[in-house]
C-alpha cells in the first residue's frame, strides 16, 4: 500500500470482521489458529506475512460465510 492511509483502514476492517463473534466462531479451526495470534498484536506490528494471512482468512470468510 506504499504508506497510504488506505492500508490502515483495510487492516482495521479485516480485524473487526474476523473478531466478530459470529464470523470468528464460523471459521474453520485451522483458519482461527492461523489468525488469532496475529489479531492479538497491534496492526502496526503485523509483518507482511501476517497481512497475507489475515487477507486470506478475510477473503475466505467473505466468500464462504453466509
Amino acid at each position: 500500500m506504499g504508506g497510504s492511509s488506505g492500508g490502515v483502514i483495510i487492516r482495521q476492517n479485516a480485524r473487526t470482521v474476523l473478531q466478530d463473534p459470529v464470523v470468528h466462531g464460523a471459521l474453520p479451526a485451522d483458519k482461527r489458529a492461523a489468525v488469532d495470534p496475529i489479531l492479538a498484536k497491534e496492526e502496526a506490528d503485523w509483518t507482511a506475512q501476517d497481512k497475507r494471512t489475515v487477507s486470506k482468512v478475510h477473503a475466505w470468510a467473505m466468500c464462504n460465510l453466509p
